[in-house]
């Protein structure tokens, strides 16, 4: 009898194993999958920091873009109304001013375009300052003041 009742426990036992097996292997498949899962949420959280930073970029780059081509139209408005330049000067600047005008508001378009914070925080940073437009232009809007000045 007791040789029955050893034989009927191991039996159980053998019969449970595959049942404490799985359970074991569903345990670790929950945690893979709680780890997967996890790991997706960071990664849309990544995603999600990095829009916010690249609209703040855009919003960034668009201010200073928009300062800039309201300082370069001020630029135009003096010197349409320097007197002491003749017209042939005046079209000259005010075509070039409209050149860079033309070429910050294509940035402008590619900033907005951009989805990399890499890319966009490049493109910003190459925006041209203030004061290379005015010591581009101011030189000369004021050249033939000052000669005019000079020789009267």
């Amino acid at each position: 009898m007791n040789k029955k009742l050893i034989l009927i426990i191991a039996l159980a036992v053998i019969l449970m194993m595959p049942t404490m097996v799985s359970a074991k292997s569903d345990t670790a498949l929950t945690r893979e999958q709680k780890i997967a899962t996890a790991k997706v949420r960071l990664e849309q959280k990544i995603v999600k920091i990095n829009q916010k930073q690249v609209k703040k970029w855009q919003k960034l780059g668009a201010r200073i873009i928009r300062k800039d081509i309201n300082r370069l139209n001020r630029l135009i408005s003096i010197t349409t109304k320097k007197t002491t330049l003749d017209t042939d000067q005046k079209g000259a600047i005010i075509n070039d001013i409209n050149a860079d005008i033309a070429s910050l508001n294509t940035l402008k378009a590619k900033i907005n375009a951009d989805t990399d914070l890499t890319t966009v925080k490049a493109d910003v940073k190459s925006i041209p300052t203030v004061g290379s437009f005015n010591g581009k232009y101011l030189p000369r809007i004021n050249h033939k003041t000052t000669t005019t000045e000079t020789t009267n």
